[in-house]
């Protein structure tokens, strides 16, 4: 029996699931369900939670995609994490000042642990560059 013939029983219902689950976020069928990803965030001192409403389907995306895109865990495994790496690399190799490499930097930036993360190294040594094309974009 799966959760949904389940709750299928309760149509007049809400339920609140919090899971870490990458299989029941794939099943979410659009027109029945909506996801909301709590965030902990550091803002200067203090941790801060934050909720945001996914705008998109979640349906039948894959494990690695979820686990990415959605719970926000990369892995150099990751088919997704290492795509937008690659990505943003060759964006600054190729100086291209648009828009979408600052927005994929500061993706990235957001998966940057502390300590000798080598995901850090990696973008500092692209911040200069980042910077001048935030500037030329204001």
């Amino acid at each position: 029996m799966t959760i949904s013939s389940v709750f299928k029983a309760y149509s007049s219902c809400h339920f609140l699931l919090a899971t870490h689950s990458h299989y029941i976020v794939s099943d979410l069928v659009e027109n029945t369900s909506s996801l909301v990803v709590l965030k902990k965030q550091h803002e200067d001192s203090e941790i801060v939670m934050t909720s945001k409403l996914l705008e998109k389907s979640t349906y039948a995306w894959s494990a690695e995609n979820i686990l990415y895109n959605v719970f926000g865990v990369r892995t150099t495994r990751n088919f997704y994490f290492e795509t937008e790496l690659r990505r943003l690399i060759n964006n600054v190799q190729n100086k291209d000042e648009d828009e979408k490499t600052i927005k994929l930097y500061d993706k990235l930036m957001s998966y940057v642990t502390e300590g000798d993360d080598p995901l850090g190294k990696i973008l500092s040594s692209m911040e200069s560059y980042i910077d001048e094309i935030k500037k030329a974009n204001k």
